[in-house]
């Protein structure tokens, strides 16, 4: 099952990561359904296809070629893509699309070249939110862990 659907699965984790995080942006910013359909289809299908094409091209396609031997290495790499096109991926692009559609409806935002006042509203809006981007890291390292491990162990069969 972890070769068929092991990529789909971890692309799966990445497109909940993206909404997750945009409605943390998009309650903070107060936009309700401003935008809504543009901002979770770009976010949630970007980190879902980037997670997906990393995975299949950078692990299932060793495993399955027998490239590497060193199965922590694997997972390890597997981890910090997920992380990487998940988390990181979304936490970038999410406040750019949201700062945009709110600045689109008159939403009084900082100008983007104030990289201080930026921060200030990024920083506001993530510090509140640790415990959920806490649980959303623990649950993708979960998964590209054992995701990685399935595929590595069904091919050593």
């Amino acid at each position: 099952w972890s070769l068929r659907y092991g990529a789909i699965l971890t692309a799966g984790v990445a497109a909940i990561n993206g909404i997750v995080i945009n409605s943390i942006f998009r309650r903070k910013l107060k936009l309700r359904l401003n935008g809504l359909k543009f901002s979770i289809i770009f976010l949630s299908s970007g980190s879902a296809i980037l997670e997906y094409i990393c995975h299949e091209t950078y692990i299932t396609e060793q495993i399955v070629l027998f490239h590497h031997k060193c199965l922590p290495c694997l997972e390890l790499k597997a981890i910090a893509m997920q992380q990487a096109s998940s988390l990181l991926y979304t936490l970038i692009a999410t406040p750019t699309i949201n700062l945009a559609i709110a600045g689109t409806i008159g939403y009084r935002i900082p100008h983007i070249f104030e990289l201080k006042e930026v921060w200030k509203l990024f920083w506001s809006v993530i510090r509140p939110e640790g415990r959920t981007l806490l649980v959303l890291f623990l649950c993708n390292m979960f998964v590209a862990g054992i995701v990685t491990y399935s595929e590595y162990t069904s091919m050593r069969k």
